[in-house]
């Protein structure tokens, strides 16, 4: 995934990412006519319900949705002048690009983007929101996390519209969450007290139950440390430019639970199939 697509996709209002004169064709690709290159990006489609690839539409031709058509005009010669010449004239727009779903063209994209004069390309808006489109991806989690799933939503929805602290609140619920849940399910096994462990600072709980943990959170505790050091030391924009990687910490956290619990579920079938067997087989030789 390039860093195009990474903006697009995977970052949400307001983010930003650093342009040059070696992503001028990469730029014009996404609107100018006489690019015929097309620019396609995968994302979740809200209205398929599954992943899908989303293809560049020219703005001069997207008449049906007119509101992603481009804010600012781009001279006829644009081709004729020199690369930094033709850069330059690209910073201090704002652009609006569409893409259509390959598999349905009724289903489209927006963004809304802005080329700063300082070297940045900018989102300012898009639709469906970053929102609708990650927890799509989601999905997968609800069986996991319950009633959490929309603490998991919420984090998302805050991220999108540039809440980085808040985000990290709900974050950092769902790990307490999880440790909390695994503790009163193994505390018989666990030589810890419930008051000895209410006692206990979060990060030597985490080393209390870590044996019932998904490996990701035992073996990486530091998650939960930055997660508060977020809420409570950093700025928002520092908040925002690293809450990728923790929801994707999350998201490995939960990947371990469910490959753990698919895992059980075919040793459990194993397990009858074998057992039924068995049982067949003495039968027979009786």
């Amino acid at each position: 995934m390039d860093k195009f697509e990474e903006l697009l996709v995977n970052k949400g209002l307001y983010s930003s990412i650093d342009i040059s004169e070696e992503d001028l064709d990469m730029i014009l690709s996404l609107y100018h006519k006489a690019v015929l290159k097309k620019f396609k990006i995968d994302c979740y489609c809200t209205q398929c319900e599954e992943k899908r690839t989303f293809e560049s539409v020219e703005a001069e031709v997207d008449t049906k949705f007119k509101g992603a058509l481009i804010s600012v005009p781009i001279k006829n010669n644009i081709f004729d002048d020199t690369l930094e010449k033709r850069y330059q004239g690209l910073l201090g727009n704002r652009y609006s690009v569409s893409f259509r779903c390959t598999r349905n063209a009724d289903h489209i994209l927006l963004f809304d983007l802005f080329a700063t004069t300082t070297s940045q390309l900018l989102k300012i808006g898009q639709y469906p929101s970053y929102a609708d489109i990650s927890v799509g991806n989601l999905n997968k989690y609800k069986s996991v996390l319950r009633n959490e799933f929309s603490e998991f939503k919420k984090s998302i929805g805050l991220y999108s519209h540039g809440i980085g602290v808040g985000s990290f609140v709900y974050l950092r619920r769902i790990i307490e969450t999880l440790v909390i849940n695994e503790y009163e399910i193994n505390k018989l096994d666990i030589n810890v007290t419930d008051e000895e462990f209410k006692r206990q600072e979060f990060k030597e709980k985490i080393k209390t139950v870590s044996k019932y943990l998904p490996k990701v959170l035992s073996n990486n505790g530091n998650i939960y440390s930055i997660l508060s050091k977020g809420i409570h030391e950093l700025k928002e924009e520092e908040c925002l430019d690293i809450f990728p990687i923790m929801q994707m910490a999350i998201e490995l956290i939960l990947d371990d639970i469910i490959s753990k619990r698919e895992k059980d579920e075919k040793e459990r079938m194993l397990t009858g199939f074998l057992a039924n067997k068995i049982n067949e087989i003495r039968t027979e030789n009786k």
